[in-house]
């Protein structure tokens, strides 16, 4: 497994391994991803230019996670990193999403970023565990944010100075 900076002809791979991930219904807001190749690699090359930290975990040519921390739009908030993940089921619990998340902070504190925020589920307690581990607090909680599954579910935003 490498984990390296995205690069635009990786469009194909992760939209697969992003859609591969929202269907499963529970993780990410939608549930499939809809862009094509196209829309994928604007949406690459729009990060790189912005200084986003975009990387992915590949095995055999194939993504099998990623990370993304971009930064905030305005200067009020430029300070700021704002944090998705994913990694594919098969690839869960061996140690990837920890390896993406401490080599984006790495890249992160070089580019200049002060903090890294999230969101999560509250049905997501394994991810809530996991991010706990890795240093970052609760900072506030949305409730009834969300249905999942017939069930209201509150959103948690957590966040780590770095």
């Amino acid at each position: 497994m490498h984990i390296r900076e995205v690069r635009i002809d990786d469009a194909p791979s992760l939209i697969k391994c992003v859609d591969e991930i929202s269907r499963e219904g529970i993780y990410f807001l939608n549930e499939k991803y809809t862009v094509d190749e196209e829309e994928e690699r604007t949406r690459i090359e729009n990060h790189i230019r912005r200084g986003d930290v975009f990387l992915v975990a590949e095995e055999n040519g194939e993504i099998v996670g990623f990370v993304i921390i971009r930064r905030g739009k305005y200067l009020k908030n430029n300070h700021v990193g704002f944090l998705g993940i994913g990694v594919r089921r098969d690839y869960r619990g061996k140690g990837i999403g920890k390896s993406l998340i401490h080599e984006a902070e790495r890249i992160a504190r070089q580019r200049g970023f002060e903090k890294i925020c999230l969101e999560v589920f509250s049905s997501n307690r394994r991810a809530i565990k996991f991010y706990k581990k890795l240093g970052y607090k609760i900072e506030g909680k949305r409730k009834k944010q969300y249905i999942i599954g017939g069930k209201y579910v509150d959103e948690i935003l957590m966040g780590k100075w770095l």
